[in-house]
């Protein structure tokens, strides 16, 4: 069976020895850096074993064929962590993120961080990428103004520091560690697939990616679970997803993470991920993204809150016995898609 990777990746089950099997294919000119990966599954299994925190799938053969590497892992029947979180509700999202601070916390400490100015150098470059990329199809779907936005907002990014704090903790990560990498097997084991090599290496990657997921919404946003609701985007956003964001970001600046240089990195992995999105899809990553460097400008806390501009994260309340703050009024009366009464989850 031929599936096909969001980014591009190209992806078969194969069945061999009784077992199914991923195969997964480099991207063109990609052969190195799918070796990477694979290097990297073996580094994440024997940190996995060491900790007892998580698993990875079994690697099984690799090679090069018509030019291009692959290599195999055996397929694990689970389900993301986001999807459980969202079905089993707010005790298990606080677990799951509880779970997912201390695999961050442990793979960190697996190498050193990287050099400051050639962080801020990969940041820059990510951003620009972006950037361009934008200009053509903002235009095309009606976002000009939200991108000549996030242009120049970019600009503004406290850059260098940042990359300065990334410099100062330790660089050891899966790289891609947004919420469907990660699965619960059906011994309900935290098992992490789908490892990302990068040019520059930092834990605060796989915090920003969890946000990426927990904060941003990006797993209804790719899936094109979303919807415009006046001027801004609906996307769902459970309790039990609301929950694991709370206890995961608490937790991650328990162990000395920077709030601020946190929102820099998730600014830019939502600007990676936009590459592959259009229309409003593309909408609500910028929104997002936007909302975040203007509270990243106004000097307070950027993460704990949900995000305006994605009006999933107001919720139903399944008891109807709740009422809203009147400081959430507005984003009530825009969220009646939603029905019934609401409180704010996250």
């Amino acid at each position: 069976m031929l599936l096909r990777g969001f980014s591009g990746a190209r992806l078969e089950i194969v069945r061999r020895d009784g077992r199914s099997w991923v195969r997964k294919w480099a991207v063109d000119g990609g052969n190195e850096r799918l070796n990477a990966e694979r290097r990297r599954l073996g580094w994440l299994a024997s940190v996995g074993a060491a900790s007892g925190l998580f698993e990875v799938p079994r690697v099984g053969a690799g090679g090069v064929d018509g030019g291009r590497a692959w290599y195999e892992i055996e397929y694990v029947p689970g389900r993301s962590v986001e999807s459980v979180a969202a079905a089993d509700g707010h005790a298990s999202g606080i677990d799951l993120g509880i779970r997912l601070a201390r695999i961050a916390g442990v793979l960190r400490d697996g190498a050193r961080g990287p050099d400051a100015e050639g962080h801020a150098a990969f940041l820059r470059g990510k951003l620009m990428q972006t950037a361009a990329s934008l200009l053509g199809r903002c235009g095309a779907v009606g976002l000009g103004e939200a991108g000549a936005t996030f242009e120049r907002l970019t600009a503004g990014l406290d850059i260098d520091r940042a990359a300065e704090v990334a410099s100062g903790i330790g660089g050891g990560c899966h790289g891609d560690l947004a919420l469907d990498n990660a699965l619960i097997d059906r011994s309900g084991r935290i098992v992490l697939i789908d490892p990302l090599a990068s040019d520059s290496e930092t834990a605060y990657w796989d915090a920003a990616k969890v946000l990426q997921s927990s904060l941003a919404c990006w797993g209804g946003i790719k899936s094109g679970e979303v919807r415009m609701v006046g001027r801004s985007y609906g996307v769902a956003r459970p309790g039990g997803l609301a929950a694991l964001h709370r206890a995961f970001l608490t937790s991650v600046l328990a162990q000395g993470m920077d709030e601020r240089a946190l929102a820099v990195h998730l600014v830019v992995t939502l600007a990676r991920v936009m590459r592959y999105v259009d229309g409003v899809r593309l909408g609500a990553l910028l929104g997002a993204s936007i909302e975040l460097m203007y509270r990243l400008e106004a000097g307070g806390t950027v993460l704990d809150e949900p995000l305006d501009s994605l009006r999933g994260t107001l919720e139903p309340v399944l008891d109807g016995g709740a009422e809203i703050p009147a400081g959430d009024a507005g984003r009530a009366d825009n969220a009646g898609a939603c029905g019934g009464a609401f409180r704010r989850v996250g």
